[in-house]
Order: structure tokens, then C-alpha cells, then sequence
């Protein structure tokens, strides 16, 4: 279920923020990542 979120998420961050503000995409794709890791490993 977790991870059908994070698709749903990444697909509207990608369409919304390489529109409008390539920058903090990058960025903010970096972090999402990084959560997602996180809570891989606390999940185990």
C-alpha cells in the first residue's frame, strides 16, 4: 500500500514541479528517496 502512495506522490511531484520549479524538484526527489530508505529500514 506504502508504495503505491510514494508512486502516486512521485508521479504528481513530477508533473507539477518540472513545470514550475525545476530546482526544488531535484531536491525534493532526493528527499523523498532518502524517507523512503528510511522507512524500508525501520520496517525490517
Amino acid at each position: 500500500y506504502l508504495d503505491r502512495f510514494y508512486g502516486a506522490m512521485q508521479i504528481f511531484i513530477d508533473k507539477y514541479y518540472k513545470e514550475t520549479k525545476p530546482m526544488q524538484y531535484s531536491f525534493l526527489k532526493a528527499g523523498l528517496k532518502l524517507r523512503h530508505q528510511i522507512e524500508k529500514i525501520k520496517l525490517k
